[in-house]
């Protein structure tokens, strides 16, 4: 696949747009900065196009709709299926958001979000409109990402929280096999460092999940470094 990427940008693309620059890439996919009248046009009228290009999931009763090269190994297909991508959002690796217009142009913008390691649900969560922020003003956010996983064959779920939650999981194992003089110690230090943070804490919903399913936590990578 990187070979077919490679001669796809050299070969293809960047002969006959010179001027364009790549913006960034996915697994499988290649994203392009072109400034052009009008690109499906001149990609639909090229007379090697049928060596690169599938267009077989445009919509029905589009003009360029066509089927010689659907399920064709090696093809590039245009994600939003010939209409264009207005505005788009790269903060880290495998974390991008973009909004483009749907077929239908009465109906409003779609967006797509991308985010590694994220479930689907979680990652509903997630708009276009806090990547611009992130982008904008750094900071970090937070979300609760439940998935399955197994250990020695045996299947269970596993909710996912954030570092904030994770230290309210300590405070409680603090309280309830720490000796005391290690006790004051440790909520000290804790109340002196993290106290902004606790008072904000969903103390409820942890101590019920803390009791009733396995626990693991990872920090989501949503802040980028200026």
């Amino acid at each position: 696949m990187i070979l077919s990427l490679h001669r796809f940008h050299y070969d293809f693309f960047m002969v006959r747009f010179p001027t364009a620059r790549l913006i960034f890439t996915d697994t499988d996919s290649l994203y392009y900065f072109v400034e052009t009248e009008d690109l499906e046009k001149t990609l639909y009228e090229d007379p090697q196009r049928d060596n690169w290009l599938d267009y077989s999931d445009y919509p029905e009763g589009h003009p360029y709709r066509n089927q010689k090269n659907r399920m064709v190994i090696g093809m590039f297909k245009c994600e939003t299926r010939g209409t264009s991508i207005l505005e788009i959002v790269g903060l880290r690796p495998k974390m991008y958001s973009y909004i483009f217009k749907d077929e239908n142009p009465t109906k409003p913008l779609k967006e797509k979000i991308r985010i590694k390691g994220i479930s689907r649900a979680a990652a509903k969560t997630l708009h276009h409109q806090m990547y611009c922020e992130q982008l904008g003003e750094a900071k970090e956010n937070y979300l609760t990402n439940r998935r399955i996983g197994s250990n020695l064959h045996q299947i269970y779920s596993i909710s996912v929280y954030s570092a904030l939650n994770c230290l309210i999981i300590l405070f409680l194992y603090i309280i309830i096999y720490l000796p005391f003089s290690l006790y004051i110690f440790a909520l000290l230090y804790i109340y002196i460092f993290y106290y902004e943070r606790l008072i904000n804490a969903p103390f409820a919903r942890l101590i019920i999940n803390a009791f009733s399913s396995k626990m693991e936590y990872t920090r989501l990578p949503l802040a980028i470094n200026k």
